[in-house]
């Protein structure tokens, strides 16, 4: 969940420093609308390499289960979403501060051609471990997929500094189709996930099909990608903004000066990473229902839908509320309520019914106590996360507003370094 909302920052921000960009004039014809379907893909794709491994908890839990108790909870899997959640942070703080400084300096689609290729080979890789018996060398295979994490975040950062680079040069309604499928991908990873196996009773089967399906849209994106950027309309807009390669790093002043007036806006983003990072999907990966293990609801069905899709529909409710019902709210107010949302409900989370536990009591044990507290928590981070964003244009103007995002964005980056380590402690601390 951080590095999706590390992802949706960077592009909203692109889409708002290009508002007032006038679009390019006789702009020849998007025939059959493929490039629209690409940005659309494009969107999806930006969030898809981090989702669906997400979304696919129950198969984490089968490959990591103990093979002669399948009921106990093994290290492995109580420690896996937290552990991955670190490895996926560290390539946006490293990543982030290169793009600042040398981004600009290297070509637009060759960056994007070749993190997308990177993106479906670790995809083809996981798919082929699904029907691969890892159960002799867990460790191993642990150890394995979180190297293929590193490296799939790692190319999924770059294609999205990159691609979001796409936007200004396009007309408007481009880069408002990519967002709504930004929104839409991880909904669509977990119902892909909850329809895999809702049709096989085998999780490798179901898995098997889960990332198959994930596969194939990477591809998909791909050749549409290719066979539009040949396209007379896809060609004009990508000359319509010509690449400066020889532009100049931003100055220290200049850093100083856009950071002092985004304060709110980072105070309210570090406790929304924070209560994330401690939360989800570290702890809420773990949660389990009240109903019996064997059931339908338990087995298969609770964590796609009580944790991953319940989570992902009340924050894009929360984003909508704060996007299309504003209210004037002062920032001291919502300051306040970043605390109060982070301190009320992290620990609340905590004490839910939760699989690995040693130390701390369950005070929440049904699954309607579990789903209120994730609807609540999840709709005030999603509120809190627009206005943070949204809000950076109308205190700079339109040259300091990209240096300001920069610095946002290296800032969540550096939130989630700190914020991940904390939800494998806290796992301990269960």
């Amino acid at each position: 969940m951080e590095a999706e909302s590390a992802i949706e920052i960077e592009t909203i921000s692109k889409v708002i420093l290009t508002e007032k960009i006038p679009e390019p004039q006789k702009v020849p014809k998007d025939k059959y609308s493929l490039c629209l379907v690409m940005f659309y893909l494009l969107g999806i794709v930006h969030i898809l390499p981090i989702s669906f491994p997400v979304a696919a908890n129950d198969f984490w839990k089968h490959k990591f289960r103990n093979t002669t108790d399948p009921d106990s909870t093994t290290t492995l899997q109580s420690y896996f979403a937290s552990a991955r959640s670190v490895v996926n942070t560290i390539p946006w703080v490293v990543i982030g501060i290169l793009n600042i400084l040398y981004g600009h300096k290297l070509k637009l689609m060759p960056r994007i051609i070749i993190t997308y290729v990177i993106e479906l080979v670790i995809f083809i890789i996981m798919t082929a471990f699904v029907e691969i018996n890892t159960d002799s060398y867990q460790t191993s295979f642990f150890i394995i997929v979180l190297a293929l994490s590193g490296v799939l975040t790692t190319a999924n950062v770059i294609n999205i500094l990159s691609s979001t680079l796409l936007y200004p040069k396009f007309p408007h309604n481009y880069m408002k189709i990519c967002l709504m499928g930004q929104g839409s991908s991880g909904i669509l990873s977990v119902i892909l996930n909850i329809i895999s196996v809702a049709l096989f009773d085998d999780v490798d089967n179901a898995a098997l099909m889960y990332f198959l399906c994930g596969t194939f849209v990477i591809a998909a994106t791909l050749i549409l990608m290719l066979v539009v950027s040949r396209g007379e309309f896809f060609r004009h807009c990508l000359d319509s903004f010509p690449e400066d390669v020889k532009k100049k790093t931003t100055s220290r002043d200049e850093i100083k000066f856009a950071a002092k007036k985004i304060w709110a806006n980072v105070f309210l983003v570090f406790f929304y990473m924070t209560a994330i990072g401690l939360t989800h999907p570290a702890i809420t990966s773990l949660v389990i229902s009240e109903s019996d293990k064997n059931g339908a609801w338990s087995k298969k069905f609770f964590s796609p839908v009580a944790t991953f899709l319940w989570s992902d529909l009340v924050m894009l409710t929360g984003r909508f509320v704060s996007a299309y019902l504003p209210i004037r709210i002062p920032e001291w107010v919502l300051c306040i309520y970043a605390i109060v949302n982070t301190v009320l409900f992290v620990p609340a989370i905590w004490f839910c019914n939760t699989t690995s536990r040693s130390h701390l009591p369950i005070l929440f044990p049904h699954d309607w106590q579990y789903v209120v507290l994730m609807g609540f928590f999840m709709f005030g981070n999603g509120y809190l996360f627009n206005i943070a964003i949204t809000s950076i244009p109308k205190k700079t103007t339109k040259e300091e507003s990209e240096v300001a995002f920069n610095i946002f964005n290296l800032f969540v980056g550096l939130v989630q370094t700190i914020s991940s380590p904390l939800g494998v402690l806290v796992v301990k601390l269960l």
